[in-house]
C-alpha cells in the first residue's frame, strides 16, 4: 500500500535489446537513434527551464 502523499510513477518499461549479438552496423544505428533522442530531450529540457524561468 502506498504511503500517504507518496508520488508514484507508472511508466512503461521497454525491454532493452540484446546488444551483445548485434552486428556493428546495427549498433551504430542504435547509437545514432539514442543520440538523436538524447538531443531532443535536452532541447525539451532547455525549453522547459526557460519557461519556468519566465514564470
Amino acid at each position: 500500500m502506498p504511503r500517504r502523499g507518496a508520488v508514484r510513477f507508472n511508466l512503461p518499461m521497454v525491454v532493452p535489446p540484446d546488444i551483445d549479438g548485434l552486428p556493428p552496423a546495427e549498433l551504430r544505428q542504435l547509437l545514432l537513434k539514442l543520440l538523436e533522442e538524447n538531443a531532443e530531450l535536452k532541447r525539451q529540457n532547455a525549453e522547459l527551464r526557460e519557461e519556468i524561468a519566465r514564470l
